[in-house]
C-alpha cells in the first residue's frame, strides 16, 4: 500500500446468477409431475395421521388421487405455455378434487393460475405473487375457514416467500424458503387444534401440501431423484387410533357433486344455497365448473337445494364412519381402455386409470384420445391423399403401470375391463402386464363388448366397489351383466369394417351390401356379426330401435348409452328416443374414440344396452 493512499473500499461480493430465473409450461409441468408422485410416494402416512375434521384415515388417498389426475392432464403437455399447463392443471382438479384436502390444493392451482393470466412465462417475484393469490383463495373457498390446516401453511409460507423473491429473483431461492416456511408452520399446526394435540399429529392436508413442496425441490436438487427426507414434520411414531369421529357435529356422509354450465351462480351463492346443511363446506369455481363439497347427514337434501344448477357431471357420497378403523372401503379400482368411450369428467372424478389404444397413421403412432382424437380420424378416413389409419392394443407395460398407479393410489386391488379380446389383442396385453405386477393383485373381465357396451360394465363396476363389494363379486356381476347386454350399430359403409378385416374376410356376402346399411351387433363371445341388411337411415334406426326392444324384454333395471362417429345431431335424436321409448335408470351419449372410428367410419351409430336386474 503506497503511503498516504487512503484503503480500499472492500468490494462487494459478486452475486451469484440466479439458479432458476423464470417459469415456463414445461418447468411448472414437470414441477406438478414431481408434487403428485411425491404425495403418492408418502400417501400411507397421510392416510395415518388424517384426524381432522374426520379420523376416517384417507387424506393422502384422495390428496394423491386428485394431484394424479392433475399430472394425467398436464403429462401430455410437452411444450405447452405456462398459461395452458396453470389452466390445464387447475381445471384438472376442480373435476377430480376429492375430499377436504383434494378440494383445498385444487383451489390453491385455481388461484395461481388465474394471477399468473396469460404470462409465457414468470420470474421469481411473478411465481411468488401467484402463490400467495392461490393462498388468499383457499378462505374464499371455505365457509368456515379453520386455523392449523393447509390454510395456515399455505399462507404463511407464500407470504415469506414474497418477502424473498422481492429480495433476489433467483426461484430456487424463492422455493427453498416457502418450503423452510412451510415445514416451520406445518410444526405448529400440531397445537393449534385440538384433534390434532391430542392424537400428537400434524394436519394431514398441511403435511399433503408440503409433500408438494419437497416434490418439487427434490426435482431441482436430484433430478426427481427421491429421497428419505424428514417427512416435513414430526408425526406421531406409531399407528395413530381413527374411528371415524372428528369435530363435534361434523356431518357423517362427505357429499361431493361437480356441476358444469356457463350461466352457474358465484362460489357464494352456491354456499348460500346449502348453508345450515352440513359442515366442512367448500366451494370452488373454474370457468363454467363449480365443485361442492359437504359433511352432511341427509346428502338427498344437499343435493335438492342444489337441483338448480342441472344435473351434477359427477356425484359422489361416502359415508366418514365405513369402516370399523376409520379408513375409507377402497378395496379395488378400475382399469378400462380408450374404446370404453366414457366422459372424461366421470373418469376423472371416479379415479378410473384408462389406457389408450393406438393409432397408427402412416408411421407415427399415436396414443387414442390423447395424441389424436376421433374428429381427426375421420378426416383423414375421408381424405383421399391421406394415409388410411391403423390400430394397435398398448403394449403390455402401459398396462402394468396402469395397475401400479391403481395399487400406488391406495386400492387393495385392480379390477380390469377391457375391449373384446374377439376383436381386439387389448385384452391379452392386459393379461401380460396383470402377469408383471402379479396376477393375485387384480382381476380382469373380459367385456365381450367395445365403446359403451364396454363403458356401461365400467360404470357398473364402479359403483359396485364404492358400494363395497370386492373385486372378485364385482368381476362375477359384470360376467353376469355382459350376457344379458349387447351393443348394435349400423355404419354409414361397409367398407370401412372390410378394410379393417374385423368383420372376417369368411362373410364376403357382405362386400355386397355395398349401398345398403348394415346394422352388426356382438354375439355371446364379442364378435362382430351381421343381424340385418336393410336400405336407408331410417330402416336402420328401426332395426336398431327393434333389436333394443328385445334385449330389454321384461327388464327393470337398465341402462343405455348412444353412440356415434361424426352425426352429433343424429345422436341426439336417439338419445331423445331412447328417455322416451325406455325410460332407462342412466342414458349417455357420446362420440366414438379415435380407435373405434378407425374401424367404425363416418356416420355410424348405435345403441348399447345393459340389463341389470337381480336374479
Amino acid at each position: 500500500m503506497s503511503p498516504g493512499r487512503p484503503p480500499a473500499e472492500p468490494r462487494a461480493a459478486a452475486r451469484p446468477p440466479a439458479r432458476i430465473a423464470y417459469c415456463d409450461g414445461a418447468r411448472l409441468r414437470r414441477a406438478l409431475l414431481a408434487a403428485a408422485d411425491r404425495v403418492s410416494a408418502e400417501r400411507s402416512d397421510l392416510d395415518r395421521i388424517n384426524v381432522f375434521p374426520v379420523a376416517d384415515g384417507d387424506t393422502g388417498t384422495n390428496l394423491a388421487l386428485t394431484l394424479r389426475s392433475v399430472a394425467d392432464a398436464v403429462r401430455p403437455l410437452q411444450g405447452a405455455s405456462l398459461h395452458d399447463v396453470a389452466q390445464t392443471a387447475a381445471r384438472a382438479g376442480v373435476l377430480a378434487a376429492r375430499g377436504n384436502s383434494g378440494m383445498l390444493v385444487s383451489q390453491f392451482l385455481l388461484g395461481f393460475a388465474s394471477h399468473l393470466g396469460r404470462r409465457a412465462r414468470a420470474g421469481a417475484a411473478e411465481v411468488a405473487d401467484a402463490a400467495v393469490a392461490g393462498a388468499r383463495s383457499l378462505g374464499e373457498a371455505l365457509e368456515t375457514p379453520r386455523e392449523g390446516t393447509i390454510l395456515t401453511v399455505a399462507r404463511e409460507a407464500a407470504r415469506s416467500g414474497r418477502d424473498r423473491a422481492r429480495k433476489r429473483e433467483d426461484l430456487y431461492d424463492w422455493l427453498c424458503e416457502v418450503r423452510e416456511t412451510a415445514r416451520r408452520s406445518l410444526a405448529r399446526t400440531r397445537d393449534m387444534l385440538p384433534a390434532l394435540r391430542e392424537a400428537g399429529v400434524v394436519d394431514a392436508g398441511a403435511r399433503g401440501f408440503v409433500e408438494m413442496l419437497e416434490g418439487v425441490v427434490h426435482l431441482v436438487d436430484r433430478g426427481g431423484e427421491e429421497s428419505a427426507g424428514d417427512g416435513g414434520g414430526e408425526i406421531a411414531a406409531g399407528p395413530v387410533p381413527v374411528d371415524g369421529s372428528g369435530e363435534p357435529g361434523e356431518g357423517r356422509y362427505c357429499t361431493q357433486l361437480a356441476f358444469e354450465g356457463g350461466d352457474l351462480p358465484s362460489s357464494e351463492a352456491i354456499r348460500g344455497l346449502v348453508h345450515g346443511l352440513g359442515t366442512s363446506l367448500i366451494v370452488i369455481r373454474a370457468g363454467d365448473l363449480a365443485r361442492v363439497h359437504i359433511h352432511a347427514d341427509e346428502p338427498a337434501a344437499v343435493e335438492r337445494a342444489l337441483d338448480g344448477l342441472g344435473p351434477p357431471v359427477s356425484r359422489r357420497v361416502e359415508d366418514t364412519q365405513a369402516a370399523p378403523d376409520g379408513r375409507a372401503v377402497r378395496t379395488g379400482r378400475v382399469v378400462t381402455d380408450s374404446s370404453a368411450d366414457l366422459p372424461p369428467a366421470w373418469v376423472r372424478e371416479k379415479g378410473v386409470e384408462v389406457v389408450p389404444l393406438r393409432v397408427i397413421v402412416g408411421d407415427r403412432d399415436f396414443r387414442d384420445g390423447v395424441d389424436l382424437d376421433a374428429e381427426e380420424v375421420l378426416r383423414l378416413l375421408t381424405d383421399p391423399d391421406s394415409p388410411h389409419p391403423t390400430t394397435s392394443q398398448p403394449p403390455a407395460a402401459d398396462f402394468a403401470r396402469a395397475y401400479r398407479h391403481v395399487l400406488e393410489g391406495g386400492a387393495e386391488r385392480f379390477l380390469g375391463v377391457f375391449l373384446s379380446s374377439a376383436v381386439s389383442g387389448t385384452f391379452e396385453a392386459a393379461r401380460k402386464g396383470a402377469r408383471e405386477v402379479g396376477p393375485e393383485r387384480g382381476r380382469l373381465v373380459d367385456s365381450r363388448s367395445g365403446s359403451l357396451g364396454l363403458g356401461l360394465l365400467v360404470i357398473r363396476a364402479v359403483e359396485l366397489l364404492e358400494e363395497g363389494a370386492s373385486t372378485e363379486e364385482v368381476a362375477a356381476e359384470l360376467e353376469r351383466v355382459r350376457d344379458r347386454s349387447n351393443l348394435v350399430f349400423a355404419v354409414a359403409r361397409i367398407d370401412w369394417l372390410l378394410r379393417s378385416g374385423r368383420l372376417g374376410r369368411g362373410q364376403a356376402w357382405l362386400a355386397r351390401l355395398m349401398g345398403i346399411v348394415p346394422v352388426l351387433e356382438l354375439d355371446g363371445e364379442g364378435n362382430v356379426v351381421p343381424r340385418a341388411r336393410v336400405r336407408g337411415q331410417e330402416a336402420a334406426r328401426e332395426e336398431i330401435f327393434r333389436a333394443v326392444d328385445e334385449g330389454l324384454a321384461g327388464a327393470r333395471r337398465y341402462r343405455i348409452g348412444v353412440v356415434h362417429a361424426g352425426v352429433p345431431d343424429l345422436a341426439a335424436s336417439v338419445e331423445e328416443e331412447v328417455r322416451r321409448r325406455w325410460d332407462p335408470l342412466e342414458t349417455y351419449c357420446r362420440p366414438i374414440t379415435a380407435v373405434l372410428a378407425a374401424h367404425a367410419g363416418p356416420g355410424a351409430w348405435g345403441i348399447a344396452y345393459q340389463v341389470e336386474d337381480q336374479l
